[in-house]
């Protein structure tokens, strides 16, 4: 008697940890929910593509500034000591101008300034070159942004699509079990085999086995979605934005001139070829003559062994000279002319690379309007036959039931509405994805 009470005090202690198990899990704060946005959002922010690229914006600006200097004079500054060998002049008997070329030590200060005057252009255009490569930069970080927003895009709805498979492979296991249970008691009533039996265990397992590896591509695309968004796969994830069918009517012409109009990668060959022709001017400029202004500020002591250094401006000679210097190369080795051709040829391979570029676009809109069409077809198409696939299991599960046909036709029916669902799920997939490439192609 004393045993049974210790056994149910044992039973009831085990029930009060499994409710209080229960109830902890139910205030779980659950998966944590990504939309399509946030994921965007996230990428934008952590992506090393996009951080590369702002990185490049910056070092434009820095190129910028640099060409501006050009403009600027440039102010040094020297000094030196200088120790020489005893002399046997007395510099008392000097003026003091030339004691410091006999002093036993020297000192020296100088200022110098240098300002650009004429530069046949060299400056202008090196700040000209500069501002668009600042553009230039600008531009591909759009270019860097609208394609990672495609790629997030694609891997979210890959993952999307995952994730539905394990739905729908987890709703073909129950229908499977639930048909293994028929079959079983029509086993123990004599109406069918144990082949028939063992045929619908293996179907189970078949099923139990796709949906091990549905698992296991969701897993693969979500880390594929986060390795894309620059960030780490958290251990509970719901992605809660679903893939839509919206028909879509593409105009084709307007869609070429919208994305010529909008597409950083033709604002960039615009870019490129305006910087192609200042190269040429740049290169053609580079033997041409330079006018600049200089100007020196000296300040000279010498002292002799047994002196010290004298910080009165009265002991110090000081000269300055101011020139106009006109630097004009007579001949260069054929260096400019051979710059010439360089950036010739530069000029000419932006030009053929704009109609190459142009052409790869009119492509990404035909192909992104093709895939809308066809997945638009698809969905339609596979809607209807999802809803026939069902009603005919439904009705090969109930004509089994009642002995009027095989496990055959019921294990066919099952199979055709597995393939019904994946074929609507992955025209769903293909519809969005061709929505995004469009999206993209447009430059939007």
């Amino acid at each position: 008697m004393i045993r049974m009470k210790g056994n149910s005090l044992k039973y009831s202690l085990a029930l009060i940890a499994i409710l209080f198990m229960v109830s902890m899990k139910g205030t779980d704060v659950g998966a944590e929910e990504f939309t399509l946005e946030k994921s965007i959002r996230i990428a934008l922010e952590n992506n090393h593509e996009i951080r590369i690229a702002e990185e490049k914006i910056r070092q434009a600006k820095g190129v910028r500034i640099e060409a501006f200097s050009g403009y600027l004079p440039k102010l040094n500054f020297m000094s030196y000591i200088a120790q020489k060998n005893e002399s046997n002049i007395d510099p008392a008997f000097l003026p003091r101008e030339f004691t410091a070329m006999i002093a036993d030590k020297t000192y020296d200060m100088q200022f110098s300034v240098q300002q650009p005057v004429f530069t046949w252009g060299k400056i202008v255009n090196a700040n000209r070159q500069a501002g668009l490569g600042y553009r230039l930069a600008g531009e591909g970080y759009r270019q860097v942004k609208n394609n990672l927003v495609l790629k997030v895009k694609k891997a979210y709805y890959g993952a999307l699509l995952a994730q539905k498979m394990v739905s729908v492979s987890g709703e073909m296991l129950k229908v499977t079990e639930a048909h293994l249970k028929v079959t079983e008691s029509f086993y123990s009533q004599g109406k069918v085999s144990g082949y028939d039996v063992s045929k619908a265990k293996v179907q189970m397992i078949n099923v139990k086995t796709n949906l091990l590896k549905a698992r296991n591509g969701r897993h693969l695309a979500l880390e594929l979605l986060f390795n894309t968004m620059g960030s780490e796969l958290k251990d509970d994830v719901e992605l809660t934005t679903e893939m839509e069918y919206s028909p879509v009517e593409v105009d084709y012409e307007k869609s070429v001139s919208e994305a010529l109009s909008m597409r950083p990668e033709i604002e960039t060959m615009e870019l490129q070829k305006k910087m192609s022709k200042i190269a040429l001017c740049l290169s053609r400029a580079s033997n041409k003559p330079n006018l600049v202004l200089t100007g020196n500020l000296d300040w000279i002591q010498g002292v002799s062994e047994f002196e010290d250094i004298s910080f009165s401006i009265n002991d110090w000679y000081h000269t300055w000279n101011a020139r106009l210097v006109l630097n004009y190369s007579l001949f260069d080795g054929f260096q400019a002319m051979g710059k010439v051709r360089q950036s010739k040829a530069q000029l000419s391979q932006v030009k053929i690379g704009r109609e190459q570029l142009i052409n790869g676009i009119k492509m990404e809109i035909r192909q992104a309007c093709f895939n809308i069409k066809q997945s638009e077809e698809l969905i339609l198409a596979q809607k209807e036959n999802v809803e026939s696939a069902k009603d005919n299991l439904k009705t090969a599960q109930k004509r089994y039931e009642g002995g009027l046909v095989s496990d055959v036709e019921v294990r066919d029916a099952q199979l055709a509405l597995s393939q019904s669902e994946t074929n609507y799920l992955q025209a769903l997939y293909d519809h969005n994805v061709a929505i995004a490439s469009l999206n993209k192609a447009l430059g939007r």
